[in-house]
């Protein structure tokens, strides 16, 4: 289910937070920059507001220990609860949108 923006932003001031994705990559890597251009045009589909950060493992090794990131890239949904981890570059998207539970927008 996707909120419109307007939507999203209410619910945001209600007191609800908006999701929380945690793109975890390794440096400049092909699989990693992969992921990043990937991730930005699933935000750009993501009709909602989301909070979003890439983390480099090589700079932030124990935040991706914390979030129990063994292998790279990783995509984690930290919130809503429960957390989820997508790996691979995200080129699915069909996959990766269904997996964080967003139906792709019609074309």
């Amino acid at each position: 289910m996707t909120l419109d923006k307007d939507k999203a932003g209410q619910e945001g001031a209600s007191g609800s937070h908006p999701p929380h994705l945690i793109l975890f990559v390794v440096g400049d890597e092909p699989n990693s920059r992969q992921a990043r251009q990937n991730m930005e045009h699933l935000r750009e589909i993501i009709e909602e507001s989301v909070e979003y950060e890439v983390i480099d493992v090589l700079e932030n090794f124990q935040t991706a220990l914390d979030h129990d990131i063994l292998a790279t890239p990783a995509l984690v949904r930290a919130r809503p609860a429960p957390q989820l981890t997508i790996l691979g570059n995200l080129s699915d998207t069909k996959r990766v949108m269904a997996l964080l539970g967003y139906k792709e927008p019609a074309q």
